[in-house]
């Protein structure tokens, strides 16, 4: 089988979580459809994935993304990807765009960069410490809301703190 390869395999059993096949990078429109209560998500792009002989997973999604992107020009689109789509490759998506994944716990977020000062030298490319997920949600204004899951309403505690990671 051609691109088949040993990699992680969040389903595997057994406490290795390896298997041996084809990784696929999907991207697929959330679309709602008149005979169902809830969104289905169809799968538009998608790219293999090959260890050590292709792009990474995020750098490949990046690519699918500019297809989408490209595709429809007017158009706003709110991105999800899991625990291991992140990276620098989505640092220049358009603001028309947002990207939500998983923050590793061990992440830090800092405050947006400041505007040039007209001084020497290279600009700022971060603004001040905020902390990780664990200070800053000791801090965080939480907001009860209803949310929607698996067709039952329930109430979530949702705080938004913007900057980059």
């Amino acid at each position: 089988m051609y691109g088949a390869a040993w990699q992680h395999d969040g389903s595997a059993t057994g406490t290795k979580k390896t298997g041996f096949g084809n990784n696929w990078v999907v991207v697929g429109l959330l679309v709602p459809l008149p005979f169902l209560a809830r969104p289905i998500c169809l799968p538009v792009l998608a790219r293999l994935w090959r260890p050590k002989a292709s792009a990474s997973k995020v750098d490949l999604a990046r690519e699918l993304v500019g297809l989408l992107l490209a595709a429809f020009p007017g158009r706003e689109f709110y991105l999800v990807g899991d625990a291991a789509y992140y990276g620098k490759a989505l640092s220049d998506l358009p603001t028309r765009c947002t990207w939500t994944c998983r923050m590793r716990r061990t992440g830090v977020l800092y405050d947006h960069a400041p505007p040039p000062t007209g001084r020497r030298g290279r600009p700022a490319r971060k603004g001040a410490h905020l902390g990780t997920p664990v200070q800053l949600a000791a801090t965080a204004d939480f907001v009860e809301h209803l949310v929607e899951r698996y067709g039952r309403l329930e109430t979530a505690y949702i705080a938004q703190v913007s900057g980059l990671w």
